[in-house]
């Protein structure tokens, strides 16, 4: 099971979880990333390691940076897509800007569903990320991204 498979996994409990407290924001997160791991895992099923560690290593400096900007703020949704799309720009490694789009897409949905009313929003959201860099690091140390 590679770190994207690994990924998935820990997205389903996360959702899991969430959804037991009635947590809607970080149950939003984690149904996001769980999609977005699944995907990544069926592209890079075939691909060598020299192709998957840069790739999920770059994931998991686009989450882990996307997490500490949102936790040190609280930021509207629109205001998080907004500081995401300056992020996404030429130079980036494909698994960060493949991560940075996908957030900046997630995002721009949770101020569609959310607006700027929802005072836990930012900070369930970013606890939910930073969960979720740590363990794609942890994964990426122990070696086991594929």
């Amino acid at each position: 099971m590679n770190a994207a498979e690994r990924m998935t996994v820990l997205c389903a409990d996360g959702r899991k979880r969430a959804g037991e407290r009635g947590d809607s924001e970080s149950w939003e997160v984690w149904e996001d990333l769980e999609d977005l791991f699944r995907q990544v895992a069926r592209v890079l099923e075939n691909e060598p390691e020299a192709t998957v560690r840069p790739f999920i290593s770059g994931m998991a400096c686009a989450l882990a940076a996307t997490a500490a900007y949102a936790s040190r703020w609280h930021h509207a949704p629109a205001a998080m897509a907004d500081w995401l799309a300056g992020r996404d720009r030429t130079g980036e490694t494909p698994g960060e800007t493949c991560a940075y789009g996908d957030l900046m897409r997630f995002y721009g949905y949770l101020d569609a569903l959310y607006g700027s009313g929802n005072d836990m929003l930012n900070i369930r959201t970013a606890r939910a990320l930073s969960v979720a860099a740590g363990e794609l690091s942890r994964l990426l140390a122990d070696g086991r991204e594929s």
